[in-house]
C-alpha cells in the first residue's frame, strides 16, 4: 500500500513539474506577443512621424530653392571676385602713379 502510494506522490510531482514547464512556456510566449505588439505600436508611431514629415517637407520644392540659393551664391562670388580684381588694379595702378611721381623716379 504505501509502495503504491509512492509512487502515486511521483507521478503527481512529475505531472506538477509538466504543468510548471506548460505554464513557463505559456508566459514566454505572451512576452513575446507584448514585444511584438509594442514594437508595431513603435512602428505604426514612426510611420506617423515619417508621414507628418514628408507633408511638412516637400522634397521637390526644397531641391529648387536649394539649385536657386546654389545660383545665388555663384553670382556673389563672381561680383567678390570682381570686385576684388578691379580693386588689385586700382592698387597696382595708384602704386605706379605713386612711383612715377616720385623725383628719385626721374633720377
Amino acid at each position: 500500500m504505501l509502495a503504491k502510494e509512492v509512487v502515486q506522490s511521483r507521478k503527481a510531482v512529475n505531472r506538477l513539474y509538466t504543468a510548471k514547464a506548460n505554464l513557463s512556456s505559456v508566459e514566454l510566449q505572451m512576452k513575446q506577443q507584448l514585444s511584438q505588439l509594442r514594437v508595431a505600436g513603435s512602428l505604426q508611431q514612426s510611420t506617423e512621424v515619417m508621414k507628418a514629415m514628408q507633408q511638412l517637407v516637400k522634397l521637390p520644392e526644397l531641391q529648387k530653392t536649394m539649385m536657386e540659393l546654389s545660383k545665388e551664391m555663384m553670382k556673389v562670388q563672381q561680383k567678390l571676385l570682381h570686385v576684388s580684381s578691379r580693386q588689385l588694379l586700382s592698387a597696382s595702378i595708384f602704386h605706379t602713379t605713386i612711383m612715377l611721381c616720385t623725383p628719385e623716379y626721374f633720377s
